[in-house]
C-alpha cells in the first residue's frame, strides 16, 4: 500500500468518526430540546394579565425636567392646543436610566439604585443609540383631550394621526374600548450584542386615574395627561407532543422584562376560560412544565421572540406544582383546635375540595350556602377542607359556629408561608378540586368555579 493510499484511508476513517460524532450530537439535541416557532399576531385566542399588556405613559416634566426640556426641543409640528405635555414609556428601562445618568438628568439617589436593577438587560449595548421609547402628545383643546402618538419615532407629530376623546367617553365600557383603533408602532431593544426591532400593535387612551399613577406622578396637575398603552398583539406557537397539541403564547415588552408565557392544551382554545383559569397555564423562564407526562424546563427564547426552547428534564424526585394536572405536596394544616394534620390524613373520599376563604372576604361569605348545599348533597363523594386565611382565629371559629351546617374540616393559615404561597393563592375564594392522590383536577375562583366543580363531581 503506497503512502497516498494510506493517507486516503486515514482521512476516510477520520471523516467516518467525525460523521458519527455529528450524528450523536444531533440526536442528543433533538432528544433533549423542543423548539417552538412563534409568530407575532393580534390577540384573539388568549386573555393576558394587564401587567403584560397595559403600560402607563406619563410626563417626565415633573421627575426629569432637564430631560423633558430636551424632548420638547426635539419635537416639532405639534398643533396649537390649550395645554399639553409629552408623555413617554420606555420599553427598556436600563437604557433610559443610563441615558439619564450620562446626561446628569437624575434628580435623586433612588434613580441610581433603580439603574443598577435594570442594567443587566443592556449590559453590552448600553452605549448604543436606539429607539427604546414611545412618545405621545397628550393635550386639551376646547374641553376635549387630543392624543398624537409618535408611531414612527421621529419626533415629528405632523405625520401621525390625531385622536380626540370627548369628556363623556366611558372608559369602563369594554365594548367602546375594543372599538378604539389599533395602531402600529416600532421600538428597539438591546439584547446582549444585538439590537432588535419590534413592530407592535396597540390601542391608546386617556388614563388619568390609573392605579399605577401614584408610583410615577406626584402632582394632580400632571395626572390628567397620563395615557395608557394597551398592547394587542403577542407571539403565538403550537407544538405536538405524543399526539397532543399545545398552544404557546408569550406577551410582554421583550425577552428580559415584564413578560408572561401561556402554555395550554389546544383542546381548551374554544372555551371561555378567562384570566383566572389561565393562571393554571402561566409560566416564566426556567419554570418546569409537564407535557405528556414528561418534564421540561422553559429554557430560553430568541432575541426577536421568534423561537422558544424547551429542555427535557430527568427528575427522579416527585415534582409538585399548583397548576391544573399536577400533584400538590402533602401539606401540613392546622385545625381550629390547633392540631396539625397532613392533607393525606384528610382525604378518604373520591374527591377533596380545598376552599380558601377569609372572614374579611364578602364573595367567600356569599358562597357559604352553596358550599353547605354541595356538602349536603355530594358529601358522599367529596370532602371539603376549608382554609381560612389572614383572619383572626376567633373570627373564623365564630363564623363557622354561626353557620351550623358548615360541618366539614376547617383549618387556618396566618400568613402566606406554606400552602397559600406554594399553591399560588392570590384571589378569594379559590377552589381546588383534588383526586384521592392529591392531583389537581380543577382550580378556579368565585361562583363559576364552584358551579363547575359541583357539575364535575355529579357527572364523574
Amino acid at each position: 500500500m503506497n503512502i497516498s493510499s494510506r493517507i486516503l484511508i486515514q482521512i476516510s476513517v477520520i471523516i467516518f468518526f467525525i460523521s458519527c460524532k455529528k450524528k450523536e450530537v444531533s440526536k442528543s439535541i433533538n432528544t433533549n430540546y423542543v423548539r417552538v416557532s412563534l409568530q407575532n399576531q393580534i390577540n384573539t385566542d388568549f386573555e393576558f394579565d394587564s401587567r403584560a399588556t397595559d403600560f402607563l405613559m406619563f410626563s417626565y416634566k415633573e421627575k426629569y425636567p432637564k430631560y423633558y426640556n430636551e424632548l420638547i426641543k426635539r419635537s416639532y409640528n405639534i398643533p396649537k392646543l390649550d395645554s399639553f405635555n409629552i408623555v413617554s414609556y420606555s420599553f427598556q428601562k436600563g437604557k433610559l436610566l443610563y441615558d439619564l445618568l450620562q446626561n446628569n438628568y437624575f434628580e435623586n439617589e433612588a434613580d441610581k439604585i433603580n439603574f443598577q436593577y435594570y442594567i443587566n438587560d443592556t449590559i453590552k449595548m448600553i452605549e448604543k443609540t436606539f429607539n427604546h421609547q414611545v412618545n405621545a402628545v397628550s393635550g386639551f383643546k376646547d374641553g376635549k383631550q387630543v392624543i398624537i402618538l409618535d408611531t414612527q419615532n421621529n419626533n415629528n407629530y405632523g405625520d401621525d394621526e390625531i385622536v380626540v376623546f370627548d369628556e363623556k367617553f366611558d372608559f369602563n365600557n369594554a365594548e367602546k374600548l375594543n372599538d378604539l383603533p389599533i395602531r402600529s408602532f416600532n421600538y428597539e431593544i438591546a439584547s446582549y450584542d444585538t439590537i432588535v426591532n419590534f413592530k407592535r400593535k396597540l390601542q391608546i387612551l386617556p388614563s388619568p386615574n390609573h392605579p399605577y399613577s401614584r408610583f410615577f406622578i406626584n402632582s394632580e396637575l400632571f395626572k390628567k395627561y397620563a395615557l395608557l398603552i394597551k398592547i394587542k398583539d403577542y407571539w403565538k406557537g403550537k407544538i405536538n407532543i405524543k399526539n397532543t397539541d399545545y398552544e404557546i403564547a408569550i406577551q410582554g415588552e421583550n425577552k428580559f422584562y415584564n413578560n408572561i408565557i401561556l402554555f395550554r392544551p389546544d383542546s381548551l382554545k374554544n372555551k371561555n376560560i378567562g384570566k383566572a383559569y389561565n393562571r393554571n397555564f402561566i409560566y416564566n423562564f426556567n419554570d418546569t412544565i409537564k407535557i405528556s407526562n414528561n418534564l421540561y424546563k422553559i429554557d430560553s427564547i430568541y432575541d426577536d421572540m421568534s423561537m422558544l426552547k424547551l429542555k427535557k428534564l430527568t427528575i427522579n424526585t416527585p415534582f409538585y406544582s399548583y397548576r391544573l394536572g399536577y400533584t400538590i405536596k402533602n401539606f401540613k394544616l392546622k385545625s381550629f383546635d390547633d392540631k396539625e394534620h397532613k392533607i393525606n390524613e384528610l382525604l378518604g373520599k373520591k374527591y377533596t375540595l380545598l376552599d380558601f376563604w377569609g372572614t374579611w372576604c364578602s364573595p367567600c361569605k356569599e358562597l357559604t350556602p352553596s358550599l353547605v348545599k354541595l356538602n349536603k348533597e355530594l358529601g358522599y363523594k367529596v370532602n371539603i377542607i376549608g382554609v381560612s386565611f389572614n383572619s383572626p382565629l376567633q373570627d373564623s371559629k365564630k363564623y363557622v359556629s354561626d353557620n351550623n351546617n358548615m360541618n366539614w374540616q376547617h383549618t387556618y393559615s396566618k400568613d402566606r408561608v406554606g400552602i397559600i404561597r406554594d399553591l399560588n393563592i392570590v384571589s378569594y375564594p379559590t377552589f381546588i378540586l383534588l383526586d384521592s392522590k392529591r392531583k389537581i383536577l380543577y382550580r378556579g375562583t368565585g361562583k363559576d368555579a364552584l358551579d363547575y366543580i359541583e357539575k364535575f363531581i355529579l357527572e364523574n
